[in-house]
């Protein structure tokens, strides 16, 4: 088995190195933007959707309705919310009769990141990588 090893010389190049110690910060930060933007799109959906919050940045007991935080290894971004958690899956009403999901998460949220993934990351590219390569 034939393999191939090289070491980069830091001193000889230093713009390598740089980049080389950029890498691991450039994926957490692109998928912490990611998060960001989705974590605005969820708000959106929530008030579009007709849910009626006193405010959708925090609840009485100081806790974040909307967030999110990336995964080990910044392998991938997860949006949560947990008063949807009542309504995604359809909730029993006082009447006795059970509402239908709402799937805000697991389909409209999904949906709409899906489809603009591209945009999110070329606005992440002109605006924070660019900063980062200007640095360099």
């Amino acid at each position: 088995m034939a393999f191939l090893k090289m070491e980069v010389d830091d001193k000889g190049f230093k713009e390598l190195a740089k980049l080389r110690n950029l890498f691991p910060e450039l994926r957490a930060s692109t998928l912490g933007y990611v998060g960001h933007e989705g974590k605005l799109r969820l708000k959106k959906l929530m008030i579009s959707s007709g849910l009626n919050f006193k405010t959708l940045n925090n609840d009485s007991a100081g806790r974040p309705l909307v967030s999110y935080s990336i995964g080990r290894n910044a392998a991938f971004v997860k949006i949560s919310s947990y008063p949807l958690n009542l309504f995604e899956n359809g909730r029993m009403l006082r009447s006795g009769r059970k509402e239908p999901g709402r799937k805000i998460i697991s389909r409209k949220l999904k949906s709409l990141m899906e489809s603009d993934m591209q945009g999110i990351l070329n606005k992440f590219d002109k605006t924070i990588l660019q900063k980062d390569l200007d640095k360099i």
